[in-house]
């Protein structure tokens, strides 16, 4: 048993599996508000919070309020990337300062506008 159990750690088998989901909140707008019409219209495109999972992609105005979840085409939550609506967008969690970059671009391939940047994450267990 002991064998099996350092095994385990020295594959790093208990840090996936307590690091599989990811939430990230205060979102820092400012460099992507220029490319919508207003303020307003880039937030609807950038909820307040965002659940990350190796399957998933959601998103959600309050911790207890979230939208339908949609699937994670890269099966990473640290690199994750979602469709919708047309748009693409590519999450990438930052270990170092503990963030989520997001950029949202088109299916046609137009230029990205300026990423948003979700400043606190959190591993869930």
């Amino acid at each position: 048993m002991k064998k099996i159990i350092a095994t385990l750690l020295l594959l790093g088998f208990p840090s996936t599996v307590l690091s599989a989901d990811l939430t990230c909140w205060d979102r820092n707008i400012n460099a992507t508000q220029g490319a919508f019409t207003s303020r307003a219209a880039a937030e609807s495109w950038f909820p307040e919070y965002v659940y990350l999972t190796d399957d998933s992609v959601q998103w959600g105005i309050s911790t207890d309020s979230w939208y339908e979840p949609m699937y994670n085409e890269s099966g990473s939550y640290k690199n994750a990337q979602s469709y919708f609506q047309g748009k693409i967008f590519n999450f990438k969690y930052g270990k170092k300062y503990n963030r989520l970059t997001v950029i949202m671009g088109t299916e046609g391939g137009y230029k990205p506008i300026p990423p948003v940047i979700y400043m606190k994450c959190e591993h869930n267990e």
